[in-house]
């Protein structure tokens, strides 16, 4: 979904399938301090080319506009290196296009990858303190919490932690991760072990504690799903997880979904039961988070400067 300033760009198809943009009056789209404000909630990848066809507009009519994009979520930021020479690397190729139509700047959120971020021009990183503070303050208000001694934070890997361990919102509670247990003949994962900011194993229970999983982005989820096994096997009080970037399509997928099964989901049946999960928070930076009694949409703020 692409938007500049309040006004959604309607794309409609002739029936080759090429786009058909009729209603994009340029005189109607309203301004920040004087800067066009372009949003990308990503979708799909044909929205790249409706992005192209929007700015070359723009510019065609106020060539001089100044005008910045928020684009919360980086497409294509897993391809940030190729190893063989029959690899098309398309993040490079995704920022060159960006670069092209010069924007004042560029605003991301939580970027996947220090790559993207190297390679786009203008680029500004928001950190996602604000909304997993949201997150808390949910958790906290839902389950009456009062003491931070009551709420652990967890990240499911050693980099996820180092990643967000210092940001301003943690710093009161609590902090353990996870070390997943592999045999290095096969690659295959065989478990995994949750330590605490040493590195030593946890063995105590949970009991009484509430969890807060924490992670920049859930395809299928499969990390997050066996970290709340693991957990759940301490006793907490109850499980919670964010993650700034949720895709909707693989999260919800029949077959491959695998943390929809710490809702108790297993294809399309559900057994509450089985549930050891009870709420993932994330933020509407890609399109189609739809509410509902798993996921909580965090609403996004648009960066004005």
């Amino acid at each position: 979904m692409i938007k500049v300033g309040n006004t959604k760009i309607d794309v409609k198809h002739f029936p080759d399938g090429t786009q058909m943009l009729f209603d994009c009056n340029v005189n109607t789209w309203n301004t920040y301090y004087g800067y066009y404000m372009i949003t990308w909630n990503y979708e799909s990848d044909e929205e790249l080319i409706t992005l192209y066809y929007v700015v070359c507009h723009l510019r065609k009519t106020w060539a001089a506009a100044p005008i910045c994009l928020f684009m919360p979520y980086i497409p294509n930021a897993r391809m940030d290196r190729v190893k063989n020479p029959e690899e098309v690397f398309t993040l490079k190729y995704f920022a060159s296009i960006l670069n092209s139509l010069h924007f004042d700047a560029v605003y991301v959120l939580d970027p996947h990858s220090d790559v993207s971020t190297a390679l786009i021009d203008h680029i500004h990183v928001i950190n996602p303190d604000d909304y997993i503070a949201k997150a808390i303050q949910a958790i906290k208000d839902n389950n009456h919490i009062e003491g931070d001694e009551e709420l652990t934070i967890y990240f499911p890997d050693a980099g996820a932690y180092k990643r967000y361990k210092d940001i301003e919102c943690l710093t009161p509670y609590n902090k353990i991760y996870g070390q997943k247990v592999r045999d290095w003949k096969t690659g295959k994962i065989n478990g995994l072990t949750i330590v605490d900011n040493d590195g030593n194993k946890i063995e105590q229970s949970f009991e009484d504690t509430y969890i807060l999983m924490i992670d920049d982005i859930i395809s299928y989820g499969g990390t997050m799903y066996y970290s709340a096994l693991e957990i759940n096997k301490h006793n907490p009080a109850k499980i919670y997880a964010y993650a700034t970037h949720v895709e909707p399509k693989s999260l919800w997928d029949t077959e491959k979904g695998t943390f929809k099964k710490a809702f108790g989901f297993e294809g399309n049946a559900r057994y509450s039961d089985k549930q050891i999960v009870e709420r993932l928070y994330t933020t509407n930076s890609i399109y189609n988070i739809d509410g509902n009694d798993f996921v909580i949409p965090i609403p996004l703020k648009t960066p004005i400067r």
